[in-house]
């Protein structure tokens, strides 16, 4: 699907091209995969049933503020193709909603997502990209889940909190190449890059939402003292550039960061890491109209006494920032239980126009009571501000799961969910908190799959 962007600004800036690198994994991976003799597998999963949500728009309008029922499909292939050195990942997913009564029209999406993921193992080296596409409606791409797909993932970003119009759909694809090499026993050296790309197709006239690209790169190098500890340093460094959000004509952001990290192996299934670090962030934003500060007026002199302010339109304005940046995390991985405890800073891309700096603070526990019950929980908790002086934005975003799955036969499940989301972003008049009550109950096939 085309989608149209809003126009640029004369003074807009060319977004920078993809850099080679990134195509280099694919490449490599590719040829590996012409000459190999490969293991399939493919397991499918379908989830139907019904969803019920109290305030789904997440507005203290009451005209706007009506509960929601409706029937969701969730379905996703997972295809795995593997040899003794090389794995590759697919995973298409669609998840599909359909809601009672036609003003709930602009509640409907059919969510796509995409992972396609691999690596190569060489005898002293290895390589290996992520990358995923997602086509879905902003309510999916706004506010992120506290229980993860996958439990080694990152914790999940929203885009910018503010939900103007629900009917709004994000586009978005991403690569993140990476190669490392084994230096001796103990030192390892890693190369790793990524480029993201976000565009919106906007049904109103206004929005603060802006398309983004961002596109990063570093190196990293580990000292194994042990097998059980290890220390890495690591330098990078990223370009975020992004267009017509709000006021916010362009915003161009380069980001240095520097940080070690020290990991240990508590035990079999325990292992615990902190990293602490500095970044360094300049930017500089096209705004219209001006804000009212002096930097954005001309002051013109008349009657050889009077200052009159003259509006620099659009005004440029150019700022630095550092940050501390760093994480903590304990995680535990056993047969039956996952478990995972972490706190960060880091500096993120934000479709609010500027980099934010992002405080998240996220538990998630799945544990297999017996052949029968499997529950999930999971808390999720960030608090974001912008980088800079310049577009002040604040957001406060938690968000609580739990999901029960009880097995009625080797592949078919019921499945029940809860989630609570509030929300409170300065985006929205006055800073308004708002809150969402979620509940699911339905059914769930997941294939044993098919191997070849």
């Amino acid at each position: 699907m085309t989608k149209s962007k809003p126009p640029q600004s004369p003074t807009s800036a060319r977004r920078p091209a993809v850099s080679p690198l990134l195509l280099a994994a694919p490449l490599l991976l590719a040829g590996s995969m012409a000459s190999a003799q490969y293991a399939w597998e493919a397991t499918p999963r379908v989830a139907v049933g019904a969803e019920y949500e109290d305030n789904p728009r997440l507005t203290r309008n009451e005209q706007f503020q009506d509960s929601a029922t409706g029937a969701i499909v969730d379905a996703e292939l997972r295809l795995v193709a593997r040899t003794e050195r090389t794995n590759w990942l697919l995973r298409p997913r669609l998840r599909a909603s359909r809601y009672a009564g036609s003003k709930n029209e602009d509640l409907e999406d059919d969510n796509w997502y995409i992972d396609l993921n691999a690596s190569q193992v060489f005898q002293r080296a290895s390589i290996g990209f992520t990358s995923n596409y997602q086509n879905v409606g902003v309510r999916s791409s706004e506010f992120a889940s506290a229980i993860p797909d996958d439990p080694d993932a990152p914790p999940p970003t929203g885009d910018s909190g503010e939900l103007i119009r629900v009917d709004d759909t994000r586009e978005q694809w991403s690569i993140n190449p990476y190669a490392s090499f084994f230096l001796t026993e103990r030192n390892q050296l890693n190369l790793f890059a990524g480029y993201t790309d976000v565009s919106f197709d906007r049904t109103g006239s206004t929005s603060s939402r802006g398309d983004y690209d961002y596109l990063s790169g570093g190196a990293s190098f580990q000292h194994a003292f042990d097998p059980r500890n290890r220390l890495s340093v690591s330098l990078s460094a990223s370009r975020f550039q992004s267009d017509q959000a709000g006021i916010i004509l362009e915003n161009t952001s380069d980001t240095y960061n520097l940080t070690a990290t020290y990991e240990r192996t508590l035990s079999p299934t325990w292992t615990a890491s902190a990293t602490a670090g500095a970044s360094r962030t300049d930017s500089t934003s096209i705004l219209s109209p001006p804000p009212l500060i002096n930097d954005c007026f001309n002051f013109v002199e008349i009657f050889d006494a009077i200052l009159i302010p003259v509006p620099i339109d659009p005004c440029r304005l150019s700022d630095k920032s550092s940050n501390f940046i760093g994480s903590g995390e304990l995680r535990r991985r056993g047969e039956l239980t996952t478990f995972t405890a972490s706190i960060g800073r880091a500096i993120s891309p934000n479709a609010s126009g500027t980099e934010v700096v992002r405080d998240t603070f996220r538990v998630f526990l799945d544990r297999q009571f017996s052949q029968m019950l499997v529950a999930s929980v999971g808390v999720l908790l960030f608090d974001e501000q912008s980088i800079g002086e310049l577009a002040r934005r604040d957001r406060l975003y938690y968000r609580g799961e739990a999901i029960l799955r009880w097995r009625l036969s080797r592949e078919w499940w019921l499945r029940g969910a809860y989630a609570y989301t509030r929300d409170k972003d300065d985006l929205r008049a006055s800073g308004q908190t708002v809150d969402n009550h979620r509940v699911f109950a339905g059914i769930e096939w997941r294939g044993l799959g098919w191997r070849w």
